[in-house]
């Protein structure tokens, strides 16, 4: 199930790509452009859709991909941030690496008002919470872990 949601997610980034003028020009609500534009001045949008009320703006900043939620008044929820081993905390992939046999699986950066944490995929039904310093804080089956942390960008 991870393979499929990650090889999809991947194919729908680059499908959108080519269209991020036309997304932008016009999908992103006019109550959430102002906070979106503020919050992320550089970015390039590469889609952006409503699900269950809440706005959410696939784009690239930087060397990133990255996804943003924003509730239905346009206020910043979250961004989730694909990371690669290389640009992972070494703490983590070191965690992994050595709690798990070197099976890293996809690691994202959570941040949200409250700060940031990461999360590591290591099977199709566990993940593993870190703090923002790289510390574990506990084993999550995934199957609890928030919708949009599991099929936003993978």
């Amino acid at each position: 199930m991870l393979k499929f949601i990650t090889s999809l997610s991947f194919i729908l980034v680059f499908a959108f790509g080519s269209f991020h003028a036309y997304a932008f020009a016009q999908t992103i609500p006019s109550k959430v452009k102002p906070t979106f534009e503020q919050k992320f001045a550089d970015a390039k949008v590469i889609s952006c859709h409503e699900i269950n009320g809440e706005h959410n703006i696939i784009f690239q900043q930087g060397n990133e991909v990255k996804s943003a939620r924003f509730d239905a008044d346009g206020k910043w929820i979250d961004t989730i941030i694909t990371l690669n081993a290389g640009t992972a905390p070494s703490k983590i992939t070191e965690y992994l690496s050595s709690k798990f046999g070197g099976k890293n699986g996809q690691i994202r950066r959570i941040e949200n008002s409250e700060g940031t944490t990461y999360l590591a995929f290591i099977s199709e039904k566990k993940a593993i919470r870190f703090d923002k310093d790289g510390n574990m804080t506990k084993l999550e089956d995934v199957s609890s872990i928030d919708e949009s942390a599991l099929t936003t960008i993978k």
